[in-house]
């Protein structure tokens, strides 16, 4: 059974979580302002949370860290060669 690799520093975790966060919002609000144009900020502001937040955790930052395990492995066994 393979090793699980160690956590990337929090440094990297943070960097990796913001690249996938920062489109995530930034696409939600471009396509819910339409909808939520007049509505109050904290209701809009929810509304988007509601549709990134599952989105976020569920697929878009675990794939990022698989994406980058396997870019750490691959580049561990690059050098180790």
């Amino acid at each position: 059974m393979p090793s699980t690799p160690p956590m990337p520093p929090a440094p990297v975790r943070m960097i990796v979580t913001w690249i996938g966060i920062f489109p995530l919002v930034l696409l939600a609000q471009w396509l819910l302002r339409p909808l939520t144009a007049a509505w109050p900020l904290v209701l809009s502001t929810g509304l988007t949370l509601a549709v990134v937040v599952p989105l976020a955790v569920g697929v878009v930052i675990p794939t990022l860290f698989r994406v980058l395990g396997m870019l750490r492995r691959r580049r561990a066994e690059t050098t180790a060669a």
